[in-house]
C-alpha cells in the first residue's frame, strides 16, 4: 500500500511540474491557470486574449503588465519607439537575468531589446544603417564589466540565437563560443580485423583465425555546426592501407591468405560537444561509406606432396569495392585558441557489404589525433 501511495505522489508531482501555468498580471491582480488564447499573425505582441466563463476578453498592453503560456513563453508590456512615436506593446522575453533579451516580432519592425539591471532598456542596433560596427560596439559597451566575452561579440549576428547566446554568456560571465565551420587534418593508428558474413559458403575462408592487424590512417575533415547548438555534422575523408596475412590448414593442405587493402572512407557523423572553457569532451556517431581496392591472393601448398592444389587464386572479389557501415566514438578536444584546437578520439567502425553471398566485412578500432583551423 505504501508503494502505491508513493507512486501516486510521484505522478502528481510529475504532472504538476511539467511547466508553468498560464497567467496574466495587471496593476491590481495576478491570475494563474487562465486560458490564454494564442494569437495569430503575431498578435501576441499587440494584445492578450483570455477565455473565461464562456467568453473571450482582449486586453491591451496598457491593461496587462505581463502574461505567459504553459510552455514557458512570456510577454511583457514595454514602451518602444515605432514610426516616430512611442507605443506600448508586448515583447517576448527570450533570456531572463541580469541582462534580459526581448523580441518584438511584428513585421517590418522586427527588432530586439536589452534590459540591464531593470534600469537600462534599449533597442539593439541591427547594422543595417551606415555604421556597420554599431552592433558590436553596442554589445561591447553593454558587457564591459564581463571581460570574459572578449572579442567574440564581433561575431554576433542580429539573430535570435546569436543574441540569446550573448545574453546567456554575459549573465554567467563566461566566454562566448560561437561555433563556425572548421577544417582540419587527422592522423591515427587503426586495428583492423576481417569478419566473414554469417552466410559464408566459401569453406576455405573459414580455415583462418582472423585477428586484428595494425595500420596507419590519415585524412581531412570538415566540422559544420548545427545552428548555434552543441551539435555539429562532421564529414571526413580518411585513407589507410592494411596488410593482411593469415594462415590455416587441413590435414593435407596448408593455406595462406595475403594481400593489401587500400581504403578510402567517408564517415558522416552527428557530433555532440560538451561546451566548456578549453577541454571539451565529445561523442559522435553516424554512417560511414568505404571504397576500397585489394590484391588478396589465396596460396595453397600440399603437405604430403601428393595432393593436387592450385598454387595461387585471386580472392580480391571477396572484399567488395563499395561498402557501408556504422561509426561511433568519442574523445576530448582542447582549444588552443579561438580558431585552433587539437583532439584525441577513440572510434569503432564496422563495414559491411549488405549483400548476399560470401564476403569479408571489416571491424576496426582506431585512435586518432588531429588539429582544426
Amino acid at each position: 500500500m505504501k508503494r502505491y501511495l508513493l507512486l501516486f505522489i510521484f505522478i502528481v508531482i510529475a504532472v504538476n511540474g511539467r511547466g508553468q501555468n498560464s497567467y496574466y498580471e495587471t496593476d491590481t491582480s495576478f491570475t494563474t491557470g487562465a486560458r490564454i488564447i494564442p494569437g495569430k499573425n503575431n498578435s501576441d505582441f499587440l494584445r492578450c486574449q483570455v477565455y473565461s466563463n464562456g467568453k473571450y476578453t482582449i486586453y491591451s498592453p496598457y491593461q496587462v503588465k505581463q502574461y505567459g503560456y504553459e510552455d514557458g513563453t512570456e510577454y511583457f508590456a514595454r514602451d518602444i519607439e515605432l514610426a516616430g512615436s512611442t507605443r506600448r506593446v508586448f515583447l517576448e522575453r527570450l533570456v531572463a537575468g541580469k541582462l534580459s533579451l526581448y523580441y518584438y516580432g511584428v513585421s517590418p519592425d522586427n527588432r530586439f531589446y536589452l534590459e540591464k539591471d531593470s534600469t537600462f532598456f534599449s533597442v539593439i542596433p541591427n547594422n543595417k544603417g551606415e555604421d556597420e560596427n554599431a552592433l558590436p560596439e553596442f554589445l561591447k559597451e553593454i558587457s564591459d564589466d564581463c571581460p570574459e566575452l572578449g572579442d567574440a561579440v564581433n561575431s554576433v549576428k542580429y539573430k535570435r540565437l546569436y543574441l540569446s547566446r550573448f545574453a546567456d554568456s554575459y549573465n554567467n560571465c563566461r566566454p562566448m563560443i560561437i561555433p563556425k565551420t572548421r577544417f582540419g587534418l587527422m592522423i591515427g593508428v587503426a586495428a583492423v580485423k576481417p569478419v566473414l558474413n554469417q552466410n559464408s559458403s566459401e569453406r576455405v575462408l573459414t580455415y583462418f583465425d582472423y585477428n586484428y592487424v595494425s595500420s596507419l590512417a590519415a585524412g581531412v575533415f570538415a566540422n559544420i555546426p548545427v545552428m548555434l547548438s552543441d551539435f555539429s555534422v562532421q564529414a571526413e575523408l580518411i585513407f589507410n592501407k592494411t596488410e593482411l596475412s593469415y594462415t590455416g590448414s587441413t590435414d593435407v593442405i596448408e593455406y595462406s591468405l595475403a594481400g593489401s587493402v587500400q581504403s578510402l572512407k567517408m564517415p558522416v557523423l552527428l557530433r555532440y560537444t560538451h561546451s566548456t572553457s578549453r577541454l571539451k569532451p565529445f561523442v559522435n556517431a553516424g554512417p560511414v561509406f568505404d571504397y576500397s581496392k585489394n590484391d588478396l591472393i589465396l596460396y595453397q601448398e600440399s603437405i604430403d606432396g601428393e595432393t593436387p592444389v592450385i598454387a595461387e587464386t585471386d580472392y580480391s572479389s571477396y572484399i567488395k569495392k563499395l561498402r557501408v557501415g556504422l561509426s561511433a566514438g568519442g574523445g576530448l578536444e582542447y582549444r588552443l585558441s579561438a580558431k585552433r584546437s587539437i583532439f584525441l578520439e577513440l572510434r569503432y567502425d564496422y563495414l559491411s557489404t549488405l549483400s548476399a553471398g560470401t564476403f569479408i566485412n571489416t571491424s576496426e578500432v582506431s585512435l586518432t589525433t588531429g588539429i582544426n583551423f
